[in-house]
């Protein structure tokens, strides 16, 4: 990198600094930039359907919207029966839409829909 270059200018001074911000190694980007790209096409497709019904949610409120329209829950290696069982039943009886479950584990995340009252599995990804 030349002297007077700054740092924000350099991409290889970038991705070092990201790589070592994130703990991604190289080869380990792509599947890192597939993720982000994923996550935001999901959100920009609900966030394009949603304004459809938003007149008659029922978690419209005259200053602020109550809930949450996605959940993201990382797998406890002490109990993964309550992440994957139990908080399912928790977060479809709240009406939360999207459900988002990290498995470290296993190193997957499953996205899930809210159909009516029940999860239904949009897909399984990994690395």
């Amino acid at each position: 990198m030349a002297e007077n270059q700054h740092p924000s200018r350099d991409p290889a001074a970038a991705r070092t600094a990201a790589t070592h911000v994130l703990g991604v190694e190289q080869h380990e980007w792509p599947a890192l930039i597939l993720s982000f790209v994923y996550f935001f096409l999901v959100l920009a497709a609900y966030y394009v359907i949603r304004p459809v019904r938003d007149a008659k949610d029922p978690r419209r409120q005259n200053r602020y919207w109550q809930g949450a329209d996605l959940t993201l829950e990382v797998v406890s290696a002490d109990k993964p029966e309550c992440d994957l069982v139990e908080k399912r039943g928790d977060y479809a009886e709240a009406g939360i839409p999207l459900y988002w479950i990290v498995n470290p584990e296993t190193e997957t995340i499953t996205v899930l829909r809210l159909e009516d009252t029940v999860y239904v599995e949009h897909g399984v990804f990994g690395r």
